[in-house]
């Protein structure tokens, strides 16, 4: 008998001492703010943080603490984290896809993997490594991610990067990658490599390529466009983008700029509406402002997005509802569509 009660007692003990224990843990992750451990360069405790309690409720925690703010960039901190990740977690860290924050997570751990790993066999670890997601959208997602890991091998050298990413087999490989290497290699994530002179057409350069250009107009054009401008204003870059030299970019430039206007309004729709009405509503440019919105709000949210993409198409002008839900559908379909 004694010994039953014994037993009981350890249990019951053992029992405390978890839950004693887990109350600790959560007390301790709850006190932590990831966006301030991000601007202190706080790798140490972040890492701490990823190892006690993993990635996902890392990246969560930061996702939620944008949401209760809107004072930073939770992509470029995600992808902060992401880096951490992989030098704490190494190859564990490349095991989940999470999309909170524009899977900028992923960009950094998968950045970090490749600059770690090197350019030899590129082609075959990177295929390994982004054809294992059962959706297009992730293993495209993933490209997107190589190509910030291939333009920090090449040491910030953006035409070998791109060169690089044109190895690749398919458009939607190679179109996902040039987004990757753009998006390192101008500055908005953090990263500090050279730029070419700002004080023109910063996607010109590459309109030979109507892949690269693309890709270009895209991430490129509105982000160095205003740093160019040296103002945040983004109406301002409309007249810029109305005058690149191949006007097949135009509407890709303005998809850039609705993605942009996303990205600055917060994601609310309406602060969203007023950027894209400032657009010309000629040649369907204005269009494309929201088109590039829709984009920004289904990538952003992921997981998350419940009726926010509803919710923005009903602010539009009525002339453009009905495109915006079809956008919609379409973009909520690539995210789900799984590989054959």
């Amino acid at each position: 008998m004694r010994q039953i009660l014994y037993i009981i007692l350890l249990v019951t003990l053992v029992i405390f001492g978890v839950s004693l224990f887990n109350k600790f843990t959560n007390d301790y992750f709850n006190s932590k703010s990831i966006n301030k451990l991000v601007a202190e360069n706080n790798s140490k405790q972040i890492g701490l943080l990823l190892n006690i309690f993993g990635p996902e409720k890392v990246v969560k925690k930061l996702y939620d603490e944008y949401l209760s703010s809107y004072s930073f960039d939770c992509n470029k901190d995600a992808y902060y984290v992401g880096k951490v990740s992989y030098r704490v977690l190494k190859d564990k860290a490349l095991d989940d896809f999470i999309q909170y924050c524009n899977s900028g997570y992923m960009q950094g751990s998968v950045r970090e993997y490749i600059y770690q790993t090197g350019l030899d066999d590129f082609q075959v670890y990177t295929s390994s490594l982004c054809g294992r997601f059962e959706t297009k959208f992730k293993e495209l997602e993933c490209y997107h991610a190589v190509g910030n890991g291939l333009l920090a091998s090449a040491k910030g050298d953006t035409y070998r990067a791109l060169k690089l990413c044109g190895y690749f087999n398919t458009y939607g490989k190679r179109g996902s990658c040039y987004l990757g290497v753009f998006i390192e290699s101008n500055g908005s994530l953090g990263t500090n490599y050279k730029q070419n002179s700002l004080n023109k057409n910063v996607c010109e350069e590459y309109e030979d390529n109507s892949e690269i250009a693309k890709s270009c107009y895209l991430v490129n054009f509105p982000y160095l466009t205003l740093k160019s401008l040296k103002t945040s204003d983004l109406r301002k870059i409309a007249p810029a983008c109305l005058n690149v030299r191949n006007k097949d970019n135009i509407s890709n430039c303005f998809f850039g700029y609705g993605i942009r206007a996303a990205i600055i309004s917060n994601y609310v729709p309406d602060k969203i509406v007023d950027l894209c009405v400032s657009v010309p509503a000629d040649m369907k440019y204005r269009a494309s402002c929201f088109s590039g919105a829709v984009a920004g709000i289904v990538d952003f949210f992921g997981p998350e997005l419940g009726s926010r993409g509803n919710d923005y198409c009903s602010f539009l002008p009525n002339e453009y509802r009905s495109s915006c839900l079809a956008n919609l559908s379409s973009r909520l379909k690539i995210v789900s569509e799984t590989n054959n």
